[in-house]
């Protein structure tokens, strides 16, 4: 019994060793936070003359990075944005992505057909179901077809953006 626990012993030993040369270890690989702030013709998000609801900025990994994409809201007011390591980034080079959305002005009513129709016939004023339409306004060359690249390979602060709308 006790050379069957010493073997068992010195396997988990082993095991543990290899884990954590390898850097398989309980903390998994090293991620990385960045931060800085974003600007649309050198103004904030909350300047623009327009009624902006949202903004994010998004990191997606180019061929040949591991990991994931991360991203963050982008704060409307300041401009200022946040990737904190523990939902960070692995070393290598990113797309960067950026979008924020503006409410229109315009009434959309709602189609007067499926969920809707089943809420207007159990009561619901019609008017309720109506939303305000919102649009993405950035160009295309800062998000779906984006230029914007980054190398990470450490923690990153002040890493700044000013996007031309094209307006």
């Amino acid at each position: 019994m006790h050379q069957l626990f010493m073997t068992a012993w010195k396997s988990a030993a082993a095991a543990s060793i290899i884990f954590a040369v390898a850097g398989c270890g309980v903390g998994g690989p090293l991620r990385y936070g960045v931060s800085g702030k974003v600007a649309v013709d050198g103004k904030n998000f909350s300047d623009l003359d327009k009624n902006v609801v949202s903004a994010s900025i998004s990191f997606e990994p180019e061929e040949g990075t591991r990991g994931g994409s991360s991203g963050s809201a982008i704060d409307l007011a300041t401009g200022e944005y946040v990737v904190e390591p523990e939902h960070g980034l692995l070393e290598g080079r990113y797309k960067v992505k950026i979008v924020a959305f503006w409410k229109t002005g315009r009434i959309l009513k709602p189609d007067l057909a499926g969920p809707a129709a089943d809420a207007i016939a159990q009561g619901t004023d019609p008017s309720l179901l109506a939303s305000e339409e919102q649009r993405q306004f950035i160009p295309r060359d800062f998000n779906s077809a984006t230029t914007l690249t980054i190398a990470i390979e450490d923690d990153m602060e002040g890493v700044d953006f000013d996007v031309k709308s094209g307006s």
